[in-house]
């Protein structure tokens, strides 16, 4: 095997890291969803440095920077929900994910549970989650 093919071959699926076996894999065959969570640039985040995402109960990642993290997920249904930072509520989000389909999540904060707000995730058409990404820079 040339030294190129075989470089190739031992890369990591960066997209999947730190996503639970379980949701890796695909249940039908029929391809693994997409799923773009970010949280956009231009508010006062600051509050959120310790804002943890979790996907079916597992940790999946940080929120301290305006930026967007890509999972591939198996299809079927898949629970979101953000935690810590400055509130102790949650609202969590349960998507039914297809196979072989792209889902933008925006994060963002509801004012109404003041004085602490809740964190919560917006499902957004495709064409406004790209146009978001474009302006934010994937999560290391």
């Amino acid at each position: 095997m040339p030294a190129h093919q075989a470089a190739t071959a031992r890369k990591p699926d960066v997209a999947s890291m730190d996503v639970p076996k379980k949701a890796r894999e695909s249940k039908d065959g029929g391809g693994t969803a997409t799923v773009f969570i970010y949280r956009p640039a231009g508010f006062p985040w600051g509050m959120l440095g310790g804002c943890v995402i979790t996907i079916d109960g597992v940790k999946a990642r940080t929120m301290a920077d305006p930026r967007y993290s890509v999972r591939k997920l198996s299809p079927g249904k898949h629970v979101f929900e953000a935690t810590g930072g400055f509130t102790h509520q949650r609202v969590p989000v349960e998507i039914d994910l297809q196979g072989d389909q792209k889902y933008y999540l925006r994060m963002s904060i509801d004012a109404l549970g003041f004085p602490e707000g809740k964190i919560i995730f917006t499902r957004v058409p495709n064409a406004q989650g790209v146009e978001e990404l474009a302006k934010l820079t994937a999560a290391p």
